[in-house]
């Protein structure tokens, strides 16, 4: 399957979707027996896997001092992992396929039913301030069911954590970093995609990518405001976990409270999430006073909205000891992400 040539296909459908219409999707109803699903991994292949993985590592940006109000972006870079062909879309607002603001989270109401929360979760070591993270006890139901676990292998062997989430039946969007990473000398070898994951539970079943993407000034410059990448797998696990809705806006985002869910590297294989409030919006990023930590790279950060349900409005990125950020949904990579949309295996 040629990327390029199912991308147009999805351009050209998604033109006359409405955000209403994204839930009008072929979904399977199965049970929440991972047995039910296909798997890349068995739970002791995992285990072997995460005892030596760490966290997606940040490479030091190459541009410094750019407003970023005014910087372009150069478009993106895809690698199939297959035929190792990379190649290189420009993706400029003229390519846009929908005037959009906002597109409907799709989750199936089956998975609506039950609280995933554990109100009083673990809590570990604590980045702003104390740690107010919450572990998510029932990850198959929503807003959780589409965060996934990623298991990376890097172009040096070695092995590599983050996380991400859903958004169409067979795409994940995450962290550039943690799909092209010049830490461990380029695009990532594999990525294993578990959605949901908990302990050594699998509850939708886990699929293995075949193609990588991220955004150009990433993959050109380590450019921590184009830090994004895009994971396309085998099979459409999407359409049993569902997934978050997606927004942008010019207005700040100041004072809004928002969740950042992922799986951070102390505790490998449970789902936590971070709530906090948003205390500075430039055009790329987005800060705050949430809790996050290596491993949690490429999850979302979502915030709920009564017309469109939990929806994203950031990828986790990283943070320091006084404020966690995420790189902003802006109207470009909401329309590129919106893209995936439609997009099958």
């Amino acid at each position: 399957m040629k990327f390029y040539n199912v991308l147009i296909s999805g351009l050209l459908s998604f033109s006359v979707l409405t955000s209403s219409s994204m839930t009008a999707v072929a979904v399977e109803n199965k049970s929440h027996n991972e047995n039910s699903y296909p798997m890349a991994m068995t739970s002791s292949e995992i285990s072997d896997f995460l005892e030596e993985a760490v966290p997606a590592p940040i490479p030091e940006s190459k541009i410094k001092d750019v407003n970023l109000f005014t910087k372009e972006r150069t478009g993106s870079y895809t690698y199939d992992l297959d035929t190792k062909e990379l190649e290189y879309s420009s993706f400029t607002a003229s390519d846009f396929t929908c005037d959009t603001q906002s597109s409907q989270a799709y989750i199936p109401d089956e998975l609506m039913s039950q609280s995933g929360l554990i109100e009083n979760g673990d809590q570990i070591n604590g980045i702003v301030g104390s740690d107010d993270r919450v572990k998510v006890g029932n990850t198959a139901v929503g807003p959780w069911c589409n965060t996934v676990k990623l298991l990376i292998k890097g172009a040096d062997n070695k092995s590599y954590m983050g996380s991400g989430f859903m958004i169409g039946p067979n795409s994940v969007a995450t962290a550039g970093h943690c799909v092209y990473n010049t830490d461990w000398n380029g695009w990532a070898k594999s990525i294993t995609v578990i959605p949901a994951l908990n302990g050594t539970t699998q509850p939708y079943g886990s699929a293995t990518s075949y193609n990588l993407e991220c955004g150009g000034d990433w993959y050109n410059s380590n450019y921590n405001q184009d830090d994004w990448g895009v994971i396309r797998i085998n099979a459409n696990l999407g359409n049993s976990t569902g997934w978050l809705g997606l927004r942008w806006q010019s207005s700040s985002y100041n004072g809004s409270t928002v969740k950042a869910v992922g799986y951070p590297s102390t505790d490998k294989t449970h789902m936590y999430y971070g709530s906090g409030k948003v205390k500075s919006s430039s055009a790329r990023t987005l800060s705050g006073d949430w809790d996050l930590s290596g491993g949690q790279s490429g999850g979302p950060v979502h915030i709920y909205y009564s017309s469109t349900g939990y929806t994203a409005v950031g990828i986790n990125r990283g943070g320091g000891s006084t404020y966690s950020d995420c790189l902003r949904i802006d109207e470009w990579i909401y329309n590129k992400l919106m893209s995936y949309r439609t997009l099958t295996y």
